[in-house]
């Protein structure tokens, strides 16, 4: 089996997303790591800025609020830090991934993987977008056109025990084979 060596590097909005989801997984990590005599406290916190901010989004979802909480406490790595920490220890990352206990779910799935696909009309950019279900993680293929205008998506087609599972997966498809999704994806 490969052993992948970097992660592909993303276009910046591809980065930045993976980036909030790094930042989301440690501050609900967090949260569960806490005792409940810690999350009292903080929780009494979120109420008080809500009240002060007089904002309901915190009433309505309390446990969102105190994740978004110890985000801001949690001494994290700004983007360019980790950005460059990520593309030095690739496979940490892909480990924090499949093992946190905020995986990406189908709500907010996770971009692992991008690359130039030359196809008419133009050069498209192929993208590997997964989640994680239960012990599975589930992928599908992500395709933009050459002006960037349109998007359009596979069926989730990869079913794999990891997120380095699905990224060699992706990585092994030829462009011919990335061609026939495309088209298959295509109205």
């Amino acid at each position: 089996m490969p052993v992948i060596t970097a992660l592909p590097t993303l276009a910046p909005a591809g980065r930045r997303a993976r980036y909030r989801a790094y930042r989301r997984r440690q501050a609900l990590l967090l949260a569960h790591l806490m005792p409940r005599e810690a999350i009292r406290p903080l929780m009494r916190a979120v109420r008080a800025r809500a009240a002060l901010e007089e904002s309901t989004d915190a009433l309505q979802d309390p446990l969102d609020a105190l994740v978004d909480l110890c985000e801001e406490l949690l001494p994290l790595p700004p983007f360019d830090v980790w950005s460059a920490d990520e593309a030095l220890h690739p496979e940490t990352y892909l480990d924090d991934m499949d093992a946190g206990p905020m995986p990406p779910a189908a709500s907010e799935p996770v971009v692992l993987h991008e690359r130039a696909l030359r196809a008419d009309p133009g050069v498209w950019i192929a993208r590997l977008v997964a989640r994680r279900e239960a012990d599975v993680w589930r992928g599908l293929i992500e395709f933009t056109d050459p002006s960037g205008a349109g998007v359009w998506r596979t069926a989730s087609i990869f079913c794999e025990e990891s997120a380095r599972h699905l990224i060699e997966r992706f990585s092994d498809f030829d462009d011919v084979a990335l061609t026939a999704f495309l088209r298959s994806s295509l109205p």
